[in-house]
C-alpha cells in the first residue's frame, strides 16, 4: 500500500511564493510555500524494511481543494524541511 505524508512550514516565502501573490486569500497570507506531499509504496509483508518517502507533489496554495499538484519547481526551502523521511513496519506482538 501507499504511505503519504504532508509537511508544511508557515512563513517560508521565496521569490515565487510571495506575500502578495494571492492578496484576497486570507488562508494563503500565512501559508507561504504550499505543503509538500511525500509518498512511498510499501509491502506490508516485509517488516523491518526502511522505506524512504520521496516528494511527489504539493498541496493547493491555501490547502483548500485537496488536490495533489505535481509541480515542485517553485518550491525551495519547503523541500528542505526534512532531509530524510522513512517508514518501517514493525511486526505486532
Amino acid at each position: 500500500f501507499r504511505v503519504l505524508l504532508e509537511i508544511n512550514q508557515s512563513w517560508d516565502w521565496n521569490n515565487y511564493w510571495t506575500n502578495n501573490k494571492y492578496p484576497d486569500d486570507n488562508e494563503y497570507k500565512t501559508s507561504s510555500q504550499p505543503a509538500v506531499v511525500y509518498a512511498v509504496e510499501i509491502d506490508p509483508a516485509k517488516t523491518g524494511v526502511a522505506y524512504k518517502l520521496m516528494p511527489i507533489g504539493r498541496s493547493h496554495h491555501a490547502g483548500s481543494d485537496g488536490k495533489l499538484y505535481n509541480d515542485l519547481e517553485t518550491l525551495t526551502t519547503a523541500l528542505k524541511i526534512a532531509s530524510d523521511i522513512q517508514v518501517t513496519l514493525v511486526p505486532g506482538k
